[in-house]
């Protein structure tokens, strides 16, 4: 049975799992490709709702998203950064 596949180090462990299994001779090698490049697919976005994480984590405490006061008094809301994925 296959354990919960949501965290980098579970996928990885996955990942070795089946290397071995093709090693031995328990799965056939295109099965057990496939297997891997979807393990890989899924790190990768594992990884990517971590970097989104981290970047609404630094967008509050960076405080880009408070509001703050103009030198003419007026209020202006700053959005939170829009960083590159």
């Amino acid at each position: 049975m296959v354990k919960s596949l949501t965290t980098v180090g579970a996928l990885l462990s996955e990942a070795g799992a089946v290397y071995r299994a093709m090693r031995y001779g328990q799965i056939e090698h295109d099965e057990g490709r496939s297997l891997v490049w979807v393990l890989a697919q899924m790190r990768a976005m594992v990884e990517a709702q971590a970097l989104e994480r981290i970047e609404k984590r630094l967008d509050e405490l960076s405080g880009v998203a408070i509001e703050r006061r103009a030198p003419h008094g007026n209020a202006i809301e700053y959005q939170p950064a829009h960083l590159p994925h």
